[in-house]
């Protein structure tokens, strides 16, 4: 994906295997907060080895990274227990004193003169695409590419697709309506048409009117840990949080609504 779409991917990565490490063109590491090294993933190793760290021939490298990080972890050569750095302030202290550092900074410079050599030619290109990319009833200076209401209908279009694919949730649901539907309905089966059944009826209807708002208590999970999905697709302006909530209200009603026929006819 990376290659193909000529993209930058970064990876968060504590304990991985070395094949995994080995897509990796370069790395970071970072100890409390200070980064304590920057470069190509295929001198890391190396450069920690020269610090005076110990790799053991089978441990990965990513776990050798890492460790030189920890305290109860890290080993150390035979002669450096005193030489090498340990705190993180140490470790950031030698590597920017390292040539590895150079080579990040020169970099960074190199691509800031490429960008105004070419006078932010790409970055102007994207924002050109994604204007066009953009509805004809959206601003130009929002972040979304569709109108509001667009939003609303792919939202509630997943909403289906969620519901399809949890078809176990929805048949339980209705056969808790059918069970609960008969067996309560039994027991207020054959009331009084006078006065005396007056009561009964009134808990028939009190029943009738609560089970349901009960039963939907069970779509509060699905909403709060759907949150940080919500979230994070907010920060990337796919919809917004409205249209969320919106789509799910236009969902529930053919949703509820033979559930609720269901029900009312049995009881």
């Amino acid at each position: 994906m990376t290659d193909i779409s000529n993209r930058t991917t970064f990876v968060t990565l504590y304990q991985a295997g070395e094949g995994i490490y080995e897509l990796m063109d370069k790395v970071l590491v970072i100890d409390e907060g200070r980064c304590v090294f920057e470069g190509l993933a295929s001198e890391a190793r190396q450069y920690f080895i020269d610090l005076g760290f110990y790799c053991p021939d089978r441990q990965t490298t990513p776990d050798f990274l890492t460790s030189v990080t920890d305290p109860t972890e890290r080993q150390y050569r035979e002669g450096y227990e005193d030489k090498a750095p340990r705190s993180p302030e140490e470790l950031e202290k030698a590597f920017k004193s390292s040539e590895h550092y150079q080579k990040v900074l020169a970099d960074v410079d190199q691509y800031e003169r490429e960008l105004k050599e070419s006078d932010y030619a790409d970055a102007k290109e994207f924002e050109r695409t994604a204007q066009e990319q953009k509805s004809k009833t959206v601003t130009k200076k929002s972040p979304y590419t569709v109108s509001f209401i667009r939003q609303v209908m792919a939202c509630t279009k997943r909403e289906f697709w969620l519901i399809w694919g949890d078809q176990t949730t929805l048949i339980t649901k209705y056969f808790i309506i059918v069970s609960n539907g008969l067996i309560v309905g039994s027991l207020f089966y054959g009331q009084s048409l006078d006065t005396s059944g007056a009561f009964s009826r009134g808990g028939t209807i009190f029943f009738s009117i609560l089970f349901l708002g009960w039963l939907q208590l069970t779509e509060l999970m699905k909403a709060v840990s759907g949150r940080a999905v919500v979230d994070r697709h907010h920060d990337y302006a796919f919809y917004r949080p409205s249209a969320v909530s919106i789509a799910r209200v236009v969902t529930d009603f053919p949703m509820l609504l033979p559930q609720v026929c269901i029900f009312t006819v049995i009881m």
